[in-house]
């Protein structure tokens, strides 16, 4: 029982200091659950997730520039609805949120990604 506000202590230092899904990110690869490339990534290819709820994607291989709204629904899925190009919705699995970065998959197709 002494123990128990150590362990609690510990517990919010912990979850105080994982790392979100709002940052800055650098695309680092598109690719297949075989790890076959589907869209060549630019360097200057990034995604932003806004603390705010808003996000914002540039993809020069597509001519691409997308942005919107982002919210989290449960642990592991992160909901896009899409303002440009098109007004869509999309339910993107978080696979892994790291330090270094993040990889989201929609299907069979995985979009990895460092945090700059």
């Amino acid at each position: 029982m002494r123990y128990l506000p150590l362990i609690l202590l510990l517990a919010l230092f912990t979850s105080c200091f994982q790392p979100g899904v709002e940052d800055r990110f650098q695309f680092t690869g598109i690719y297949n659950s075989l790890g076959d490339t589907l869209l060549p990534v630019d360097e200057g290819d990034f995604m932003e997730i806004r603390a705010g709820g808003s996000f914002y994607y540039e993809l020069k291989a597509k001519d691409l520039i997308a942005e919107g709204e982002w919210e989290m629904k449960g642990p592991d899925t992160i909901v896009f609805t899409y303002i440009k190009p098109s007004d869509t919705t999309r339910f993107y699995h978080l696979q892994e949120v790291s330090d270094q970065g993040i990889t989201l998959h929609e299907g069979d197709v995985f979009f990895a990604f460092r945090r700059n």
